[in-house]
């Protein structure tokens, strides 16, 4: 709860200048190391975005990277994606400890959410690695396979994926 407060001051507070997202990021960690398992899909997403957070604004990230999406809102949605995440975590969590009525509506919701969520990460893994192809002056297919195809899976990411690399 604390990390998703701590990610939530910054995100949503109008005002927040690029040293604020200290304190954002001190939230992303906390949430981060406060399981001691997680999902690969967690740590490449969440270790990806702390360290693009981290890097937007310094000569280290590369140009056409920050001409494509402002840095500010580069570390905004980043920390938006780790806060959405941590409180569908503590949805489950709460759903976990619930009981009757309440616990079996939470867990349909939360269900639901997961599947959605799962369909989300398929279409930006496909939008960002064809941005990142098209801001590198390589041909990208756009809107990317994952999106027209509607996948829903990881087999079916993987073959749009596999037609992308084919049609370059």
């Amino acid at each position: 709860m604390l990390a998703s407060l701590l990610v939530a001051l910054v995100i949503f507070n109008d005002s927040a200048e690029p040293p604020t997202y200290v304190i954002a990021m001190t939230g992303c960690a906390i949430w981060y190391l406060s399981e001691p398992v997680r999902s690969r899909t967690d740590h490449i997403v969440t270790l990806a975005i702390m360290l693009g957070v981290s890097l937007i604004s310094t000569d280290l990230y590369p140009r056409a990277g920050r001409t494509l999406i402002g840095p500010y809102t580069a570390k905004a949605v980043g920390c938006l994606i780790l806060w959405l995440r941590m409180n569908w975590e503590l949805l489950t969590k709460c759903a976990e400890r619930l009981g009757g009525a309440q616990k079996q509506a939470l867990e349909e919701a939360c269900e639901l959410a997961e599947e959605q969520e799962d369909e989300h990460l398929y279409h930006s893994r496909g939008y960002c690695r064809e941005l990142w192809l098209d801001s590198l002056g390589l041909p990208a297919m756009l809107p990317p396979p994952e999106e027209m195809q509607h996948v829903r899976s990881a087999i079916s990411a993987a073959q749009a994926q596999q037609q992308s690399e084919r049609n370059r």
